[in-house]
């Protein structure tokens, strides 16, 4: 099988898993583990900030300074990256050591970098209510995204370092 078409496949499996597995935490828990997480470091990380649970349970309201601004749903936790995210990195193979620490970094981080968006859209909301779409729907998925790419890039460069140096080993003896 041409190596092209086997990413490709190993892509979509993990994927499509992935997508599944995380589903079936939408429809068992509510609301699910991973926005729960979002809250729960939103509320953490910045002081002026306080999730409520909704009171259907499927997802969270975040107050600034006690008033309601937004609400954090499944959607919000960042997870669609991270599966995406994660069957590249499956589908692109590598060093299985490299892989135990990389991706729950890569979670951390990109966890991280939900908290700042989360952040920038109740600051957005708060102060210009008007472009609160924008960023919300477009500009925050793109960079999200893109930073996602960056590790993925970066992922590449580090199997590919990986291979070199055990290439110049077994060639040296």
């Amino acid at each position: 099988m041409h190596p092209s078409l086997k990413f490709l496949l190993k892509f979509i499996v993990a994927y499509l898993l992935g997508n599944i597995a995380y589903w079936l935490s939408t429809e068992l828990f509510k609301p699910d583990p991973f926005t729960e997480l979002a809250a729960y470091l939103l509320d953490i990380t910045f002081h002026s900030i306080k999730t409520t649970l909704k009171p259907d349970a499927s997802g969270f309201i975040v107050f600034l300074k006690q008033k309601p601004m937004v609400n954090i749903a499944e959607g919000c936790n960042g997870m669609s990256i991270f599966i995406t995210l994660l069957s590249f990195c499956l589908a692109f193979g590598g060093n299985a050591n490299a892989f135990l620490w990389f991706i729950p970094s890569s979670f951390a981080v990109l966890q991280l970098g939900n908290m700042l968006r989360l952040w920038l859209l109740v600051y957005i909301k708060s102060n210009y209510n008007a472009q609160f779409p924008l960023f919300h729907e477009y500009v925050f998925p793109a960079v999200l995204y893109g930073f996602a790419f960056l590790i993925m890039v970066f992922w590449v460069k580090f199997q590919k370092n990986k291979s070199a140096e055990v290439n110049t080993e077994v060639n040296e003896k």
